[in-house]
């Protein structure tokens, strides 16, 4: 019996397929990607925040941060030489990008502190947009926005290992499974979808996800291996300057900007202790 049919009868219960010519498989599911070696993700980091050679990143922390846990484990499941399963099983980055959304949201709230002192200053300006301080601090770092703000300028897509795993599409429409079976995903289809179906805008939302914690992973890397002051001049140079449009306000456009030119003027590592 072909695997598309118990997966093809819960979805006509639930109402979502009528006929079964509109279940197509869709091969290769797994989609890993593009291999980053130890020593290119610690060149990307040196080229990227501007470090001198006695601050890079080891080689294996860097590819590290760039490594999403789904690559992790998808890559075990399929065939790689020696040399590729030993970088697969690099560990994730989830515990970094932890520690690094707590930084973001640190120096981007002590930032709004220092330009605006009082809550009668916070609600006049152009920011707040009606909502409260909390609501558009979320908004802002929220790991999709920083994706899409950040992680795009930053070019962070070409070098972060993560697997985007599609199982059919049904009307136009894709369904994403994470899997957690070898068996299942060694199958062109898994027996049972999990997830519920989603449109392509949901892969897009999910790529911009995994942007933005590998954004935060850099940020929790950095805290990590060159100190909170190098962070927090990470955040003012290469974060701030490109969630600034998102301030409205053309006052703290102005400070984000300033702050910017004087933070790169030091660097991320001073450039005496350099």
């Amino acid at each position: 019996m072909s695997v598309l049919r118990p997966a093809a009868r819960q979805l006509r219960r639930e109402g979502k397929l009528t006929r079964w010519s509109q279940l197509t498989p869709v091969r290769n599911y797994a989609t890993p990607s593009a291999s980053t070696t130890p020593d290119a993700a610690s060149s990307y980091l040196s080229e990227l925040l501007e470090l001198p050679s006695s601050a890079a990143f080891p080689p294996q922390l860097a590819l590290q941060l760039l490594t999403h846990k789904s690559y992790r484990f998808v890559n075990r499941l399929t065939n790689m030489s020696e040399e590729e399963l030993v970088q697969s099983q690099v560990s994730h980055n989830a515990r970094f990008s932890f520690l690094g959304r707590r930084a973001l949201a640190s120096y981007l709230a002590m930032f709004l502190h220092s330009q605006v002192r009082t809550a009668e200053g916070a609600r006049k300006t152009d920011f707040l947009n009606g909502k409260d301080i909390e609501t558009r601090l979320a908004d802002m770092l929220h790991e999709n926005n920083v994706g899409r703000w950040v992680g795009d300028k930053w070019g962070v897509q070409n070098v972060m290992r993560w697997t985007a795993n599609q199982v059919g599409v049904v009307r136009g429409r894709t369904a994403c499974l994470e899997t957690e079976s070898a068996a299942i995903a060694q199958q062109t289809l898994p027996i049972m979808p999990r997830g519920r179906w989603k449109s392509a805008n949901a892969l897009a939302s999910k790529d911009a996800a995994v942007k933005g914690q590998a954004v935060a992973a850099i940020m929790g890397g950095v805290f990590q291996h060159l100190g909170s002051p190098a962070a927090q001049r990470v955040f003012h140079i290469h974060v701030l300057p490109h969630l600034a449009p998102q301030l409205k306000d053309p006052a703290l456009i102005e400070a984000a900007q300033k702050l910017a030119a004087s933070a790169g003027k030091v660097g991320v590592v001073a450039k005496q202790a350099a």
